[in-house]
């Protein structure tokens, strides 16, 4: 009897301890979400509150269940992989190996049976060395070691001569291992999400290498000299902290691509025009209310993207970007779009929704070669008659302004295969509406897909 009351005593103990624990776990998810119940609240809103504390709780507990059931999933298949390369006969046959989430510390000695291989995917292991039997790999160009816990001091390599992109991105590396200059033929280097705070002066003596990625990481290059890197041609700083464009960027004279997308500038450098041999650049998502006139220059652009800054004007001198074949001007504030813009006859997508257009140029008619038109969300009052004659047209957006009906030419563009026009006051009752029905059946029997709500204009 005194067992039983005591098992009974222990049993509701450990319940009460499991509730205060869970209580915790949620009121903390919950001060994580800026969640929190004051004695202010109504009955309600207190119930409310109670009710989001059980379900962070929940899903928390569940997406941390998910990611180990994942991780113990890809583990497993990796021990089935490793079986079947190990059976393989014809060895000389394969050209690439995935050995991630192998649980490796080291590349496995069968690995070198594979004289032609030439792709090995090593992430999500713990590999600190590189062996000096990689040489016997003559074939060997990719190396991938992501998520292998790295740091500066733990990576051995030896010379090697045919490795040319290597992956060390996601790694928690302050400073790149200086064996990596041993690397005499890398061309490409991943550096994505670790801790750096520069591209790292090693990969300047590289000569052969042509694109850096270093994506995620809190980078001050304002003062760091980049002359060795002169060779460079493709340079992605997403994501990375940067509060200016630094005019020492402009030393990378033969750059043909720079992503410097999601980051805090606020200004782009007078002379950005040294930047001559680049094709694409990206300034997505940064803080910049007006371009230099020097930008323009770049007469080698083949893409633009200015998505999500502050603008709200562009220059007539936007004419000289004669190569440009991709604009991407949306979510900015342009009011005004010059007729310059006809002079880019290159151009194949254009990108100008989420501004204040009240109207396009005139001279959009000469973008013969113009595929996607997205001129949604802006202030357009009437259908831009210039679209119609856009002949190569198949993405067309003009959704989410203040059109009231659409022209009955719409159907000449036979190549239309996505047209939206939803979130417009479309009037049913305007005799420039009678062909609607008919028109907008003719586009989709024509293999058109169509966005299409209608509903009345607001009556005063």
């Amino acid at each position: 009897m005194k067992r039983s009351l005591l098992l009974l005593t222990l049993s509701f103990l450990l319940g009460f301890l499991n509730n205060v624990y869970a209580q915790h776990q949620n009121q903390q998810n919950l001060k994580d979400q800026n969640i929190k119940i004051s004695k202010s609240d109504s009955l309600v809103q207190a119930k409310r509150k109670a009710r989001a504390f059980r379900h962070l709780g929940f899903f928390a507990a569940k997406r941390d269940s998910i990611k180990k059931a994942r991780i113990i999933q890809s583990k497993n298949k990796a021990q089935l992989r490793l079986k079947s390369y190990q059976q393989i006969k014809n060895k000389d046959s394969i050209t690439y190996l995935n050995l991630s989430w192998a649980d490796l510390t080291a590349i496995p000695s069968w690995v070198y049976e594979f004289k032609n291989l030439k792709n090995l995917n090593l992430s999500n292991n713990k590999i600190r060395r590189l062996s000096k039997r990689l040489n016997e790999l003559n074939s060997l160009k990719v190396i991938k070691l992501e998520n292998n816990e790295l740091n500066q001091h733990k990576l051995k390599i030896k010379k090697n001569n045919t490795i040319t992109l290597l992956y060390l991105n996601n790694n928690s590396l302050t400073k790149l291992p200086k064996q990596v200059k041993k690397l005499k033929s890398l061309k490409e280097i991943n550096l994505s999400r670790n801790n750096l705070t520069e591209i790292p002066k090693p990969l300047g003596k590289l000569k052969k290498l042509k694109n850096i990625q270093i994506n995620e990481n809190c980078l001050v290059i304002g003062n760091q000299n980049l002359k060795r890197f002169e060779h460079l041609e493709k340079l992605r700083m997403n994501k990375c902290d940067l509060n200016i464009f630094s005019e020492n960027l402009l030393q990378l004279s033969s750059l043909k691509e720079l992503q410097l997308a999601d980051n805090h500038i606020k200004s782009v450098p007078n002379n950005i025009n040294q930047l001559d041999q680049l094709e694409s650049l990206s300034l997505y998502k940064n803080d910049i209310k007006e371009l230099p006139e020097s930008i323009y220059e770049l007469e080698q652009l083949k893409q633009i993207d200015l998505y999500y800054n502050q603008l709200e004007k562009i220059s007539p001198s936007l004419n000289k970007w004669k190569n440009l074949e991709i604009l991407y001007l949306s979510n900015n504030r342009i009011f005004k779009i010059p007729d310059e813009l006809g002079d880019l006859t290159k151009l194949k997508h254009l990108y100008l929704h989420h501004n204040r257009l009240s109207d396009l140029p005139a001279s959009l008619v000469q973008l013969k070669s113009l595929t996607t038109l997205r001129i949604n969300d802006n202030y357009l009052t009437v259908f831009p008659s210039q679209v119609i004659e856009l002949k190569a047209l198949d993405n067309l957006d003009i959704s989410g302004n203040q059109v009231p009906y659409l022209p009955d030419n719409l159907t000449t563009l036979d190549r239309l295969t996505i047209f939206s026009f939803s979130k417009n006051p479309i009037d049913l009752e305007a005799e420039q509406n009678n062909h609607l029905i008919n028109t907008l059946e003719t586009l989709k029997s024509n293999g058109t897909v169509v966005d299409f709500n209608l509903y009345r204009a607001p009556v005063d």
